[in-house]
Order: C-alpha cells, then structure tokens, then sequence
C-alpha cells in the first residue's frame, strides 16, 4: 500500500471517530458557540494544535518502531501494562 493512500485511511479514520463521538447531533456544537461567544475559535485553536501535535506524535512513535497496529503505540509511550490497558479501554 503506498504511503499516501495510508495517510488517507488514517486521516479519514481519525475524522469518523471525532465526529461520530464528539459532534453527531451538533447540539452539543451550538450550545457551545451560544455560551461563549466569540472565545470559541481560540479554543478551536488551541484543541486543533494539540490533536495535531498528538497525533503527529503517534504517527512519528509507528513509524520509528515499525508498529503494525495502534496497540504498539499505547505501549511506547505508556509501558506494556498500562498500554494493553489502554488498548482494551
């Protein structure tokens, strides 16, 4: 599989989970938007930055130690217990 079409399943992965876990009806959106005004799109910002810096991490991590799957990550960074944990939950 070339290295662009893996970017693009990882990428496309990554935006079904947020959006299926964090936005699927949208309220939760609006009442933010309604609650704090303008001060949302420095925090769009901000949450924007550290997804990025957390999964540049990630996929950084995968490629230095040849991972196969997510689970070799979870255990890189946090140990062999605490990642298996992590992996299950």
């Amino acid at each position: 599989m070339t290295s662009w079409k893996r970017v693009c399943i990882l990428a496309g992965s990554y935006l079904g989970f947020m959006i299926g876990t964090g936005v699927a009806t949208g309220q939760e959106i609006l009442q933010y938007y309604t609650a704090n005004g303008y001060m949302i799109f420095g925090t769009a910002v901000v949450i924007a930055v550290i997804f990025i810096v957390a999964n540049y991490g990630f996929a950084l991590a995968g490629r230095d130690h040849n991972a196969t799957s997510g689970q070799q990550a979870f255990i890189f960074y946090n140990g062999t217990y605490l990642g298996k944990f992590f992996d299950w939950f």
